[in-house]
Order: structure tokens, then sequence, then C-alpha cells
């Protein structure tokens, strides 16, 4: 979708974890891949030992009636961009230092998905200060899970709208068996 835009980026930066695998699973890889941190805090309870444990062990059908719950919750007021991090904060100056030295203009940014937008919008809304006005950012993810109207931020490229996805990455993902 991006490339069909005609927006060829010159770096891609991959928001770890997922958008970072997205872009390592790209048949064409970009020329620059560039990477930064900014994660909900509800994450850090998800990749407990005690929360991993628990959303594995779940069946599918549970597990997805609790990320409808959660998705649910966290629709019901509009969100906000949350505040840089120390960690984003320095991942974004390593972009911004590399951006300089190589004289980029073509930034995309990649995500998994957008649910409440905050991430996202958090990594753009920092870029965009950093980096010289000349440089376009554009963002692009696999899914948006909410309307526009209860997210901090949409993404300028979504493969699926509305569409909750459970990628291999995820916390509550299990491998199939053999």
């Amino acid at each position: 979708m991006v490339e069909r835009s005609g927006f060829i980026p010159d770096a891609v930066v991959g928001i770890e974890t997922g958008g970072l695998k997205v872009v390592e699973s790209l048949t064409t890889p970009p020329p620059i891949v560039l990477r930064c941190r900014m994660a909900r805090p509800s994450t850090e309870l998800k990749k407990s030992r005690l929360g991993r444990c628990l959303l594995r062990s779940l069946p599918y059908a549970l597990a997805d009636r609790c990320r409808l719950i959660e998705d649910w919750i966290g629709s019901r007021n509009k969100s906000s961009v949350p505040s840089s991090t120390v960690e984003l904060a320095r991942c974004i100056d390593e972009i911004a230092r590399i951006v300089a030295e190589c004289g980029l203009t073509r930034v995309l940014v990649v995500d998994d998905a957008v649910d409440s937008g905050g991430t996202l919008g958090c990594v753009m809304k920092a870029l965009r200060a950093r980096l010289p006005e000349e440089v376009r950012v554009v963002s692009a993810v696999i899914t948006r899970t909410r309307p526009p109207e209860s997210t901090a931020t949409e993404p300028d490229f979504a493969l699926h709208s509305m569409v909750l996805c459970r990628f291999p990455w995820s916390f509550d993902y299990k491998a199939l068996p053999a």
C-alpha cells in the first residue's frame, strides 16, 4: 500500500516489538532499518511470567473475549498521546543522528497494530519534533482496531480496519501443533 502510494522510504522505523517483527519479515528489506520502543503500561503486565502463562493457557475463544473486553474498555474514552519515555527519547536521538548523517528525507514508521493510537502518536510526535521539517514521516500498520474518533492517532496506512489480529508475537499466541 505504501509503495503503491508513491512513498518510497529511505529508512523504516520498526516500533518494538510488533512493528520491528513486521519490518524484519518484509521480502524486500528496506535500505535502513531503525528501531524504537514505546510500550503501553498494560504491556508490562502481559509480559510478566504470570501474565504470559495465564494468557497462553486460555483457550482462544476465551482469549478473544478478553481481547474484546480490553479493547472495549480502552475505546470508551478518546485516547491521548502519552509523554515520551527516556528510552524513546534516546531512540529518537539515534534515529535523528542517522537521518542527518545519511541525508534521509523519507521515513516510514511501522507498527503491527493501532489500538488506542497512543504509542504510534507518541513516536510520530517525537520524530516530527526532532527531525528537520523537510523529512517526511509516514506511518503504516497491519491493523487499526478502533474507529478514528476513539484513537489518539490514525496511521497513514492500515491494511485492516476494525480487526483484532493475533500475531505470532502476541502474548496469547499458541503455536499450532506440528
